[in-house]
């Protein structure tokens, strides 16, 4: 079994361009993030939308522990443990229609949380 990456590796080296473009930068930026209140909402092909607030998700369900190996054409890798509810959950509770065939997910672009927003890599 691989070996879990070091907390301070899985946390520091990423490609969340939202905070700029050097694998650093996430972990200097992202406190900028308001992350309270933090809400999902739920439209479309379902018979039950709604929003839910961050504390209702992860009462959906009971946590799951799940290993993650990440390998990147860039030459890296990393095995992350992660621990969450499971979107099936989420996905069970919204009752899908029959129609529905895709999930997509839109995410907050804010430039004033996130700076990477602002760069020509994003535009």
């Amino acid at each position: 079994m691989d070996r879990a990456t070091a907390y301070k590796d899985a946390t520091t080296y990423n490609n969340f361009y939202e905070f700029g473009t050097d694998k650093s930068d996430p972990a200097q930026n992202a406190h900028t993030l308001v992350t309270s209140p933090w809400t999902v909402k739920v439209e479309g092909l379902v018979n039950k939308p709604g929003t839910f607030a961050l504390e209702d998700l992860l009462k959906l369900s009971p946590m799951e522990e799940r290993i993650y190996r990440l390998r990147c054409v860039e030459g890296w890798s990393m095995v992350i443990p992660w621990v969450d509810y499971s979107l099936a959950a989420l996905i069970k509770r919204v009752e899908p229609q029959g129609s529905a065939k895709y999930v997509e997910f839109v995410s907050l672009a804010d430039p004033k949380q996130m700076p990477g927003v602002r760069s020509r890599v994003l535009n």
